[in-house]
């Protein structure tokens, strides 16, 4: 999670090994011109603090994919349309005005959520031994009522005949629309011309859809809910070589500004560039902060923020230099707040950045 977190480095205007050189030719220049005689074979050793910027991001209602994204796969049993398992059979015309609900279940969490946009992947598998016709309806709704105008989210109507074992597959978005925390789905005006001496023998159709949740404009999560998300990301410190430069010592800082009504802890694994194994965590403990408060509307009233630092040496900096992957772990709650309700507007947001202060020395005999 497109993805909100942004890994960035930090140029800085003059390499430190063109700057060390240049202090190298300086001191040549200086002792040429002095009555002293100088050993540039025993140059000295040059101290100086980096402040690195390492990870900085920003999470948002639709990063978090254990509540704005949802799978799942129905099988449609040819009983729904009328056939058990009776063999042959010679199928007149059929006209079926819903076949279904299917249930999907969105999350545990979610009670409302008004979207901007939503997108749905939808693919259905022909397993009957009859045509399904052109002009049958693929529906989702909020509620189990295929009868109600005001529940209709999204109707895809099937340009063409469907054969036994052919798939349709559609993909849309959708907006400026609700949903519950569960989507009805039904093939509605359900068509097909029949057949004779088909076979029907437990055939069952296969629908899978897929729920993504975009853009939100306002969500009530339910209270005294918690989970634990991971998210696997690329890093690259690539930028940031500091050659045969040895960190003397040095901090790692950790700063989060939560303006989301949910409370999270956080924490970093860096993973072994070659099998993807973790290396390494970024803190002793996962960092843990408070959700923020929000109105009516739910936009934050405020934001909490929280901030660590954790001492680091020159292997283990190293060490996580060389790593191309990393996994964030989100643990989330809402617990805490008063029920039924915590409501979060499209202006929420977490905010971290992680900054590696660094204190360097050079020996220029190196250079």
């Amino acid at each position: 999670m497109q993805n909100y977190l942004i890994f960035v480095s930090h140029k800085r205007s003059t390499p430190m090994k063109n700057t060390a050189c240049g202090l190298a030719i300086v001191m040549m220049l200086f002792t040429a011109c002095s009555k002293y005689n100088t050993n540039l074979d025993e140059l000295p050793t040059w101290n100086s603090d980096w402040l690195l910027p390492l990870v900085k991001g920003q999470v948002s209602f639709e990063n978090i994919k254990e509540l704005n994204d949802s799978k799942i796969v129905f099988d449609i049993p040819a009983l729904d349309i009328g056939y058990a398992n009776i063999g042959l059979a010679n199928v007149p015309p059929l006209s079926i005005a819903n076949v279904g609900p299917y249930k999907q279940a969105l999350s545990s969490w979610l009670h409302l959520v008004n979207f901007d946009s939503l997108q749905i992947q939808l693919t259905f598998t022909n397993r009957f031994p009859i045509t399904i016709a052109a002009g049958t309806k693929f529906s989702f709704r909020r509620t189990a009522d295929p009868n109600d105008p005001t529940n209709l989210i999204y109707q895809h109507t099937l340009p063409k005949d469907l054969t036994p074992a052919e798939t349709y597959s559609f993909d849309v978005i959708v907006n400026n629309n609700f949903l519950g925390d569960t989507l009805y789905q039904f093939l509605e005006q359900f068509s097909s011309p029949g057949g004779n001496n088909v076979y029907f023998a437990g055939n069952k159709s296969t629908l899978k859809v897929d729920v993504k949740i975009i853009d939100i404009n306002r969500v009530e999560l339910y209270a005294g809910k918690s989970l634990v998300e991971t998210d696997t990301i690329d890093i690259d410190f690539s930028k940031e070589d500091t050659g045969t430069d040895t960190a003397s010592y040095g901090k790692v800082n950790f700063f989060v500004e939560n303006a989301l009504p949910v409370n999270f802890g956080i924490q970093i694994y860096f993973l072994d560039p070659v099998n993807l194994k973790i290396t390494d965590s970024l803190l002793n403990n996962p960092l843990n902060i408070l959700g923020c408060n929000t109105n009516a509307t739910g936009d934050p009233t405020g934001s909490i923020d929280a901030k660590t630092s954790i001492s680091i040496n020159t292997a283990r900096i190293e060490e996580i230099k060389k790593s191309r992957k990393a996994i964030i772990s989100y643990k989330l709650n809402t617990l805490g707040y008063p029920p039924p309700y915590v409501v979060l507007s499209d202006k929420t947001y977490l905010k971290l950045q992680i900054t590696g202060d660094l204190h360097l020395a050079f020996n220029l005999n190196s250079l």
